[in-house]
């Protein structure tokens, strides 16, 4: 299942072959929560990381990007792909709205 690839995935344990037959399966490389730890897994072959970033959208790349887990050698890719879009690598400010009365209901 998804979750079980996904725990797979992001075990420090796991082996670089089973890394790269994941990120090279047709099938299990379609999911945007396989591919989101794939991207984060410093195994994973540069070749599908780069696939990888091209298809995920800017908010996925800025969460990815300000990630500590991140490999240092992902970063300037996802930053390249975030320029190329016209973004920006920070992550939007959570937006507090001040409530009065009963504003609320």
């Amino acid at each position: 299942t998804e979750e079980r690839l996904f725990r797979i995935i992001s075990r420090p344990a796991t082996k670089p072959l089973v890394i790269r037959a994941i990120a090279e399966h047709p099938s299990w490389s379609t999911r945007i929560t396989i591919r989101f730890a794939l991207v984060r897994n410093f195994y994973t072959p540069m070749k599908e990381v780069e696939r990888f970033i091209r298809e995920l959208t800017a908010m996925d790349l800025k969460t990815l990007y300000s990630d500590p887990k991140l490999p240092s050698a992902t970063k300037p890719f996802i930053y390249r792909e975030l320029q190329r879009r016209d973004e920006t690598t920070d992550l939007p400010k959570d937006v507090v709205y001040k409530l009065e009365g009963d504003e609320d209901r």
